[in-house]
């Protein structure tokens, strides 16, 4: 009909032009016409076919099918989140309705060190189900239940002792190292049961009705929550893999909403906050699931082996960071802080400090501020303020570990020489405190095998940055060929980005696979193995506990051998499809320990109670010809091709490749952020070449440490420690030893118990002392465009005040616009590259183009001064020796927001410390080449 009008109208218009060009015209109209129409009939087929046929209802996937079932409740239960006693008193927990009676007799033992690697059911719920699957969940509410009890005696009672250690009587000064005692404070659970709120399991990502199965009140839906003592049935359907939370949708509040009760008090005892949370990971169809450590059938838990019909088998790991636990002390007294906030002079959770010890909570804070916030002394002098951060209901704090201390290590009794432990620089050790949560905080792998992290933040505030030492994974694991290609040695990242720092918000789900296996093999390399520590990249959460140990093991563990505390060295189920030793005809299962060969961490001669022993061939002490040369035992668990210094065990470095030397120099020097407005830091610590040291110290500005490599290069660095002894004194931070430093790298292969750069777990403590050289060695495996470092002894400390650095990676047979940069090492921010073309490290192609390097360092907490104003009255009230802060501590050293933000341009307006946290590189194209831009970050 449409042609037919169109080609009256073009008839009339066209009277007057011949009738060759009136057909022509009406043709064309016609034809036109027939086409529109007919591309618009068949996007009209097109949409018809994809809307729902009203007439015929789609019939559900789970209908006429056996659903998979689980009985599931919410309990009242304290939660001891570590062996010193700290604790949730109203903590809650989903749990499978036949461990009930087993949670409920067991939960003072959840973080013994004795039953360390032990299958603990006193964590977030985790059910598993297959792609495809329907599930059914009969879910109750026993908030109306009481919790086990919890006083001042069940608590002293979950504080446990390890070999050497002394508990002493509650309250007890203890200024002697490896002696602790209970709190004054006493912990009390303030839930009453019998006023039991409606609970839930909200579940995110599942197809469900929302009307039946969303687990909340919401709009003109019915209620979906249980109230107390009641069982309700949610249906769900698993139509897509991955990782997917549930929690209390009846119960958001939080400190946060600071909710108020009928009687107008507030009340903040929720639920996430408190642990009401899990997940349903859903499987591929076939896979089946075992117990990681054992190889038994595993109903829930957060580690598993999943087995795999039509690909590769892996262990998994499922784990949950967990902010604003409202967890009270176990060996630190609570203070009652009327001036501060915190508990109330009055709650049995608190005491009120004595004249003394207001002063020292209150020392070296600015009276203009009000006093401070600290609520808590460790060693009975310094003050911290008790906040928790965790992983799976487990935390370790550093000022539990503070608290306790060690004493310095002698040869003639321990084989060794070690200092004392001062604080922060031992607080990850597991030589000197035990293994973290107890034991609960470390997960277990084989080197080089398939693994499988799902991580999740299922917490209401924070955003967090998880971060795995030695490991790296991708962005988007699909893009890489998913587990079976990421996980191989040889996998080369070619899509998507390469991470080791992954940000984590509230609600938010990632599954991680580690590339090349557990310990990241590389072509022609092995993994690496011992403690690989994962933690919160945002300091002041790791430094309150957020953190925990990947035990990467080289040998078999059956759970018969013991670690230097006496604890059980955690059993691990190998992977039954995976060889462990490809040199050996067959599948091989992991090699067996030996006397000869005991395996990690049964062959570094430490002691336990005392600092670990410093790397072979890193320092002096430890070469061949030092004081402490390498032991049989150490040569016998090095890899072929090791035994390099900064490489013993595992030389990352393939024979041939080109070699880059940095010497390098910690030193401290006073250093201006803004010579406008006179912004300085006085006490500023900052790495350095060897040969440029001398011209910063006499007045120099410094750029930030910022080394140029190549894809294919092997990286040695020698740092030779040459900062004062003594830092702080100042309203940011307190006056303080720190006697070791070290650096610490981000994106790079390494070996773990060599050239990690800090002193974890068992591994051996990598950081030089005052006036040492330590040498690390690591590889540049693919181009990850930048490699950020940084001190990892002192972090909270150091970095902050200038103590980091970030290399940019460059495509092979790229040149800098440097002097020397074809004859040494060389360093830089702002400079050309020259580039050829050439087949690189990895066998691929590069594009030879030119292009321009920028180098951004982004920071905050900067504790920046400013002169006194004598013009602005209110500066008189914050004058101190170095001037005026600029937005100060609430006390010395406080992990609270402070300082201020900037970062170290290439051109030099603002700089200063490097933020610690993902590390991210783009590479903008241009009309006559390209930019490089790299932009460093490490959350502070």
């Amino acid at each position: 009909m449409l042609a037919v009008i169109a080609a009256a109208m073009l008839t009339r218009r066209t009277r007057k032009r011949s009738w060759p060009i009136k057909m022509l015209l009406v043709t064309g109209a016609g034809l036109w016409m027939a086409l529109a129409g007919g591309s618009m009939w068949m996007m009209s087929n097109a949409l018809a076919e994809r809307l729902p046929d009203i007439q015929q209802p789609t019939r559900h996937p789970c209908t006429g099918k056996k659903p998979k079932t689980f009985n599931v409740s919410l309990i009242n239960l304290p939660l001891f989140v570590n062996r010193f006693g700290d604790v949730v008193p109203e903590g809650r927990m989903y749990v499978l309705d036949e461990n009930i009676a087993a949670v409920r007799a067991a939960y003072t033992r959840a973080a013994d060190p004795r039953e360390g690697g032990l299958r603990d059911l006193i964590e977030p719920l985790v059910l598993r189900a297959n792609q495809g699957d329907c599930i059914k969940v009969f879910f109750t509410n026993r908030l109306n239940e009481p919790a086990p009890p919890l006083n001042e005696r069940i608590r002293n009672s979950a504080i446990y002792t390890l070999p050497g250690e002394r508990l002493l009587p509650p309250g007890t000064p203890t200024p002697r190292p490896r002696e602790f005692a209970p709190a004054l404070s006493v912990p009390e659970i303030d839930f009453d049961p019998r006023k039991a709120p409606n609970a839930s399991m909200h579940f995110d990502g599942l197809d469900y009705d929302v009307r039946r199965a969303d687990g909340t009140v919401v709009g003109n839906n019915p209620d979906s929550t249980a109230r107390p003592g009641e069982t309700i049935r949610y249906k769900l359907h698993a139509h897509i893999q991955g990782e997917f939370q549930f929690k209390d949708g009846a119960d958001f509040t939080s400190q946060q909403t600071r909710p108020i009760d009928r009687d107008g008090n507030v009340r903040f005892i929720g639920s996430h906050a408190f642990g009401a949370f899990g997940a349903f990971i859903i499987e591929e169809p076939g896979a089946t699931w075992v117990d990681s450590r054992t190889g038994e059938p595993l109903e829930s838990g957060t580690q598993a082996v999943i087995i795999r019909p039509n690909g590769k088998d892996f262990r998994e790991h499922v784990m949950f960071m967990h902010d604003e636990v409202e967890a009270e002390p176990g060996i630190l007294t609570r203070f009652c802080r009327e001036d501060g906030g915190g508990p109330q002079a009055g709650d049995t959770s608190c005491v009120r400090p004595n004249r003394e010890q207001l002063r020292l909570l209150t020392r070296g804070t600015i009276r203009a501020l009000g006093g401070g916030d600290a609520d808590a002394l460790v060693q009975g002098e310094v003050p911290v303020k008790l906040e928790y951060f965790a992983f799976n209901y487990r935390s370790e704090p550093g000022f539990n570990r503070d608290e306790v201390g060690c004493p310095a290590a002698r040869r003639q009794a321990q084989g060794f020489d070690a200092e004392r432990c001062i604080g922060e620089e031992t607080s990850l050790s597991s030589w000197a405190y035990g293994d973290p949560g107890g034991g609960d905080l470390v997960i277990g792998n084989y080197r080089g095998e398939p693994t499988q992290v799902r991580l999740m933040h299922p917490a209401e505030v924070e955003t967090h940055t998880f971060h795995w030492h030695v490991n790296r994974w991708m962005f988007d694991p699909e893009d890489e060929g998913g587990i079976d290609e990421i996980s191989e040695p040889a996998n080369v990242t070619r899509k998507t980005n390469l991470l080791d720092v992954q940000a984590v918000s509230p609600g938010s789900h990632y599954p991680l696979i580690i590339q090349g296996g557990a310990g990241s093999a590389n072509a022609g390399k092995p993994a690496s193995f011992g403690d690989i520590i994962f933690h919160c990249h945002l300091y002041p959460h790791f430094a309150n506990g957020m953190w925990g140990l990947n035990r990467t093991l080289e040998t078999l563990s059956d759970g018969t051998r013991r670690q230097p505390d006496g604890t059980r060295l955690l059993p691990l189920f190998p992977l039954p499809d995976h060889d462990y030793q490809p040199g050996v005809p067959g599948r091989q299962p992991p090699p067996s320990p030996t006397p000869e060969r005991p395996g990690f961490p049964n062959f570094i001669p430490g002691v336990f109670g005392f600092k670990a022993p410093k790397p072979p061939l890193g320092l002096a002490s430890r070469a061949e010809d030092g004081v402490f040369p390498p032991t049989p035992l150490e040569r016998a668990a090095a890899d072929p091709g090791g035994q390099q210094p900064g490489a013993f065990f595992q030389d990352p470095c393939p024979i041939g490749r080109p070699t880059k030397v940095f010497k390098v120099a910690a030193i401290q020097i006073k250093q201006t952020y803004n010579p406008d407005l006179k912004w300085t830091i006085p006490q500023s610590r900052v790495y350095v070449l060897e040969r440029d040291k001398q011209a910063v110290l006499n007045g120099k500005k410094p750029e930030p440490f910022a080394p140029i490599l190549n894809v294919g290069d092997c990286v040695i660095y020698k740092l030779t420690n040459e900062l004062p002894r003594m830092f702080g004194g100042n309203v940011f931070d307190r006056s303080q030893e720190t006697n070791e430093v070290g650096i610490h790298q981000h994106m790079v292969h390494f070996d773990v118990l060599s050239s990690d750069g800090a002193a974890n777990g068992w591994n051996y403590d990598q950081g030089a002392g005052p006036g040492e050289t330590i040498t690390y060695r690591d590889f540049v495996q693919e181009n990850t465009k930048t490699n950020s470092f940084h001190d990892h002894f002192f972090p909270n400390t150091h970095q902050k005040n200038g103590l980091f650095g970030g290399a940019t990676i460059h495509p092979a047979g790229c040149v800098p616009d440097v002097p020397g940069a074809r004859t040494r090492g060389v360093v830089g921010t702002q400079f050309d590259v020259h580039c050829e073309p050439v087949i690189d490290h990895n066998n691929q192609l590069t594009d030879g183009v030119d292009y321009r390097n920028f180098s951004l360092f982004i920071e905050d907490h900067v504790p920046l001064f400013q002169p006194n104003d004598p013009r602005t009255r209110a500066d008189d009230k914050f004058d101190t020796p170095d001037g005026v802060p600029i937005f100060p501590a609430k006390f010395p050293s406080s992990n609270d927001d402070q300082g201020g933000m900037g970062g170290q341009l290439p051109a030099g307006a603002v700089r200063g410390p490097q933020e610690q946290g993902p590390v991210a590189a783009v590479q903008l194209e241009g009309a006559r080449g390209s930019v490089h831009a790299g932009a460093e970050g490490v959350p502070g």
